[in-house]
């Protein structure tokens, strides 16, 4: 009966399928003897071994046909002189011949076991046959290194049997088979045959005893624990026929013999639950070396249960992944495209031009990590996980930002348009002053809005987006040009007693506002408009104002000019920015609505906040100097009128000198007029609305507050 180690053991417990049988038996019975007795099914301890060395009196019986073969148990030092000696023999008798049994030394036998072809064979059986007991099949082969035991516990197709069996074949026992005794080290380098089995069988049966073979390796601990029982022995099958020993059908079997020298003391028992505790520690080793072969097994490639798009990873590389999740998507990509409508304008980008790609590397190299992260056991189990609950994952398309905002923004480009405005040409010497360019609305693609829709488009495979550009209305449209095309007002101011060199000046100084045109907002100075009065430019002398008398000046009559525009502005509605009153009232119009301009000095300036054009005309006649102003009316359905209120007068006096010289006269009783009374005045104006409709005052509005100096006449006599 083979001994085999602790690790070996292991390996068989960790096979679920296999059961580990000693014994020998006849007829297919379980046990360690002959004639179907039941044998004995144990394990020795290292110490009972160690004991049973030191027990020279004890014998252990091995024999078939009526022999009986005397195997002493040698002391320990008579066991290793045995061993040290190889040509002794150990003669046990099985099936009527003697069987030799060499001792090996510890070296020797050490080296014997390294052979993966050698085998060990012990046992005792019938017909000469090689075995463990009578008639054993499958005896021992070979004992596995550790590297070995680790190389067996990934290769699910190995076995070790271990056994004795009847009529058997090859086993330890029968026909003069050689036993060796192994030492530990010895034991050690027989392990390292990996190709060896250990057969041991009764009854044609795989494994140690008669019925079910055993499958998987015994590990030295086993093999330590079996030699440490002092009370049992090593028993190899008795014959069925005559002579000494226990034979086939006797009453007393071996297996009876043994299990009552177990019940001799308690330390057998406590033996087989420290080996049976070792048994589990050390089957979960044997499961810990699967677990680690099938982390190791895919280091190269996918685990198995993960699956991108559908396709199995399972043993692919990276490299081989991505090409198939690649070609299974490839129509996937090329459907990818963008379509823009604008009326019966359509704009299209494929999957190229849009840069359209797969993240199949990121979520392939995201993948790859399961079952790579942490140790062992954390990466076995997500292993299994995977394999039992499957890892899906999808892939997302993806296109290029700046691709998409290039096309949208070539739409964007093709599509945008400007609004027209109305253009009036403004002819003022013409009967028909005013021609209109027709306005056009524009339209502008809301960039933002568009990038939106089209990421939408593409997210929801729709791939088409209707474009809705803003509508833009032109600044100033056809309808706004006619608006302010029509005539606000027409004033004047009387020169008929103005003499051609003042009328000529007045003419003049209202020819810079003929034509004009003010635009919104825009203010008009009249110094800066006219400019300086001197002849060069055209203005002759006049009389005029100057220091509270009445004198020739070049330009004279000017101020009438500007009297005329101003009294114009009042009816329009404009802003008046700057404007004086004359220093004495002056006869071409009501108190508080003249205007006064000096070069360089005082001056008339407006802004245009009516909102539209202003268009100027203005016309002399020799009694008559007119401003007509054309544009936006800002009094709707009122009439427009500026009235006057003298708030006090200081009387003007008249004065009558004698001319004896005749300066002023010419004959005595000539009374001639040098100087025109002018009364003091301080005046008010005001910009009157009344409704059309009704004839109401609608409102009532102080334009300036004016004071005017007295003047007194002067008049002279002629003669004494």
């Amino acid at each position: 009966m083979g001994l085999l180690g602790r690790m070996v053991f292991t390996a068989a417990l960790a096979d679920s399928g296999d059961e580990a049988l000693d014994g020998a038996g006849d007829g297919g019975t379980r046990g360690l003897g002959n004639g179907g007795a039941r044998g004995l099914r144990g394990l020795l301890s290292r110490m009972a071994f160690d004991s049973a060395l030191a027990d020279s009196d004890d014998e252990s019986h091995g024999g078939n046909g009526g022999k009986r073969g005397k195997r002493g148990l040698l002391s320990r030092k008579a066991f290793d002189s045995a061993l040290a000696d190889s040509g002794d023999e150990a003669h046990g008798g099985n099936g009527g011949a003697r069987g030799k049994r060499g001792l090996l030394s510890r070296r020797a036998f050490a080296s014997a076991l390294a052979d993966s072809e050698n085998e060990a064979r012990d046992g005792a059986g019938d017909g000469g046959a090689r075995g463990l007991g009578n008639g054993g099949k499958r005896g021992l082969r070979g004992l596995l290194s550790r590297r070995a035991f680790a190389s067996a516990l990934a290769d699910s197709d190995a076995e070790a049997l271990d056994g004795a069996g009847d009529g058997g074949t090859r086993g330890l026992g029968a026909s003069s088979g050689k036993r060796g005794l192994l030492s530990r080290r010895a034991f050690d380098s027989a392990l390292a045959d990996s190709d060896a089995e250990a057969h041991g069988g009764n009854g044609g049966t795989r494994g140690l005893g008669a019925g079910s073979g055993t499958r998987g390796l015994l590990s030295r601990l086993v093999f330590a624990s079996a030699l440490a029982d002092s009370g049992d022995e090593a028993q190899d099958g008795a014959p069925d026929g005559d002579d000494r020993g226990p034979r086939p059908g006797s009453g007393r079997r071996r297996g009876v013999r043994l299990g009552a020298r177990m019940r001799r003391g308690p330390r057998v028992y406590l033996m087989m639950v420290g080996t049976l505790a070792l048994l589990a520690v050390l089957g979960a080793g044997a499961c810990a070396g699967r677990v680690v072969y099938e982390v190791l097994r895919y280091d190269e490639a996918f685990y198995q249960g993960l699956y991108l798009d559908g396709v199995e990873l399972a043993g692919m590389t990276l490299e081989e992944a991505e090409g198939a999740v690649n070609a299974l998507n490839a129509a996937r990509v090329e459907a990818v495209h963008l379509r823009v409508t604008y009326g019966e304008e359509s704009y299209d980008i494929d999957s190229a031009g849009l840069g359209v790609s797969l993240d199949t590397r990121s979520r392939l190299e995201d993948m790859w990590s399961v079952g790579r992260e942490g140790g062992i056991a954390a990466r076995y189990a997500q292993l299994e996980r995977a394999r039992e609950q499957g890892v899906h994952e999808q892939t997302s398309l993806s296109y290029s930002e700046a691709a998409l905002e290039g096309f949208l923004s070539g739409i964007k480009e093709a599509v945008d348009r400007e609004p027209r405005d109305a253009v009036i040409k403004f002819s003022p010497n013409a009967e028909n002053k005013f021609a209109i360019s027709e306005s056009a609305s524009g339209r502008e693609v809301d960039l933002t809005a568009l990038k939106a829709d089209a990421r939408a488009a593409l997210k929801e495979g729709s791939f088409a987006v209707e474009l809705a550009p803003k509508r833009l209305e032109p600044a100033f449209s056809t309808a706004d040009a006619r608006a302010c095309t029509g005539r606000l007002v027409r004033y004047g101011t009387n020169i008929s007693s103005s003499n051609s060199s003042r009328t000529a000046n007045i003419k003049l100084a209202l020819s810079f506002y003929h034509g004009l045109r003010v635009e919104p907002g825009q203010q008009v100075d009249f110094n800066k408009l006219v400019g300086a009065r001197t002849e060069a430019r055209g203005f002759k002398p006049a009389p005029e104002y100057s220091n509270g008398e009445i004198v020739d000046g070049i330009g004279g009559g000017v101020c009438q000019a500007s009297t005329t525009l101003y009294g114009a502005l009042l009816r329009v509605g404009v802003r008046i920015d700057e404007r004086y009153n004359h220093s004495m009232t002056v006869g071409y119009v009501p108190r508080s609505q003249d205007a006064a301009v000096v070069y360089p000095g005082k001056t008339l300036a407006f802004t245009n906040t009516t909102g539209y054009p202003l268009f100027f005309t203005t016309s002399v006649t020799s009694d008559r100097a007119t401003v007509t102003v054309y544009g936006y009316d800002v009094y709707p359905g009122k009439t427009v009128s500026i009235e006057s209120e003298i708030l006090s007068v200081d009387a003007a006096k008249v004065n009558t000198y004698a001319d004896p010289g005749y300066q002023y006269t010419t004959e005595p009783g000539q009374i001639v007029t040098v100087t025109t009374p002018s009364d003091g005045v301080t005046s008010r104006a005001y910009r009157v609305l009344t409704d059309d409709a009704t004839g109401r005052e609608v409102s009532r509005e102080l334009l300036s507050k004016d004071t005017y100096r007295r003047r007194d006449g002067v008049r002279y006599r002629g003669g004494e």
